[in-house]
């Protein structure tokens, strides 16, 4: 997968996510479903494994003197906000001082579109060198939605302040036991956490898993939140967790037109 621009080192996730979160769906679900026991509620939120939502998360290393000039290359990509599926972009500096950026797409379909047809294009009118060290970007697929004041991730984009994403690694025998776990959480705890807006759990390669949470708090909430780690799969071998704290930036916001978001649900 290119990048979303060049640099020294880049961590990517071929376009393969959406790919796996169906095959761990479908087996994991058959046994989230056994253990509900009719209690259709716990499945409520699980998502369609026929038209995954992708998420792709970008993480830059960079350096001190270039921070205020990658902020602004972030309106170099506002013509995301008119190519078909794009559901939304937001970003802003971590807890570490890294630059982060979450893009939702309607699915894997037409974010491959435009990452063969139209990422390039919009490389090419950016100008001077790329403004950091380093980019890791990942593709990960939507396997579980997190509803709270708004309905869901991509919705949630327009109103929030403030992103908490887990990088979560599984070892490979464990991610079946790790998917079924979090399709029979309760979504709905995290409804009730004061400022949640929405989030969304996603599936990618390599055995990594993203809990992205997004908030209306610019100070992040108070207290702790529902994690991979403990509340969503006590059982599962987590080989590595990284957090990320980030502070939602308003000029990186990109989103489609309101009435295109609309259609786009």
């Amino acid at each position: 997968m290119r990048s979303h621009g060049q640099s020294a080192a880049v961590r990517s996730a071929r376009p393969g996510a959406c790919n796996i979160a169906r095959r761990l769906l479908g087996v994991a679900s058959a046994a989230a479903r056994k253990a509900a026991c009719g209690r259709s509620c716990i499945l409520d939120y699980v998502c369609d494994s026929r038209c995954l939502m992708l998420v792709k998360w970008i993480v830059a290393t960079v350096p001190s003197n270039q921070r205020q000039a990658f902020a602004g290359s972030q309106q170099a990509w506002a013509p995301l906000a008119h190519c078909e599926g794009f559901l939304g972009q937001v970003g802003g500096w971590d807890q570490n001082g890294r630059g982060c950026l979450l893009g939702l797409w309607r699915d894997d379909r037409t974010y491959n579109r435009f990452m063969t047809l139209i990422h390039d294009a919009i490389l090419a009118d950016s100008e001077g060198p790329p403004p950091f060290s380093r980019l890791d970007i990942t593709t990960s697929a939507s396997i579980l939605r997190l509803p709270g004041a708004a309905p869901d991730a991509a919705t949630a984009l327009f109103d929030a302040r403030w992103m908490r994403v887990q990088d979560c690694t599984i070892a490979p025998d464990q991610t079946t036991t790790f998917v079924a776990q979090v399709l029979r959480s309760r979504p709905a705890r995290l409804a009730a956490v004061q400022a949640f807006c929405a989030g969304t759990v996603s599936a990618g390669e390599h055995h990594r898993f993203f809990n992205t949470t997004l908030w209306s708090a610019a100070d992040a909430p108070a207290g702790p939140l529902p994690t991979i780690r403990s509340s969503q799969a006590p059982n599962a071998q987590v080989t590595e967790l990284i957090e990320y704290r980030v502070a939602l930036e308003p000029s990186w916001r990109i989103l489609p037109p309101p009435e295109r978001a609309t259609a786009l649900k």
